[in-house]
């Protein structure tokens, strides 16, 4: 669901790794950030928010839920969390050009595949297409390096579920 809740979660998280990481005065510094992004619960909140973070070639530098795909390409990212049907180089441009608009990002929705759980692990897995939200930010680091981070949620209808959106990134 689209509600407050989520929407303030997911863009104070991205907005405060971008602000430590414009913030960092050297390599080091914003390896720290990356580093907390990835391994601590410094940028995380409960239901499932987290940060993740990329060059605009798109390789890893942070991920706040696989730590491992640190250094990986967004389509092996993509691939690696069973989203192959994501295709990576367009979420990319799409994002970078949130993160390139007068505002320094914004808004990103798109179709995301889930998961549905079954108890007979023997069964053909069930795979939905929900709608995602991810408040995507620009960060120009010390070096005039460009990156993004981001932060969201899948939807789920308020009226069924009567809570907000579990929160996720990518």
């Amino acid at each position: 669901c689209n509600s407050a809740c989520s929407v303030a979660n997911a863009q104070q998280l991205a907005e405060r790794v971008r602000d430590d990481a414009e913030a960092a005065p050297s390599a080091a510094a914003l390896e720290a950030v990356w580093q907390d992004v990835s391994h601590t619960d410094t940028y995380k909140r409960d239901h499932g928010f987290y940060v993740y973070g990329y060059t605009f070639a798109g390789i890893c530098v942070a991920h706040g839920a696989k730590p491992n795909k640190v250094g990986a390409s967004i389509d092996a990212v993509f691939e690696h969390v069973g989203a192959d049907t994501v295709n990576g180089t367009e979420l990319q441009a799409e994002r970078i050009e949130l993160a390139n608009s007068d505002e320094g990002g914004g808004w990103h929705e798109y179709d995301w595949p889930v998961h549905l759980h079954q108890a007979d692990p023997s069964t053909p897995k069930v795979i939905v297409l929900k709608t995602k939200r991810a408040y995507i930010a620009k960060i120009t680091a010390f070096d005039g390096a460009e990156y993004y981070v981001g932060c969201g949620f899948t939807d789920a209808p308020c009226e069924t579920h009567g809570a907000a959106g579990s929160g996720q990134g990518v």
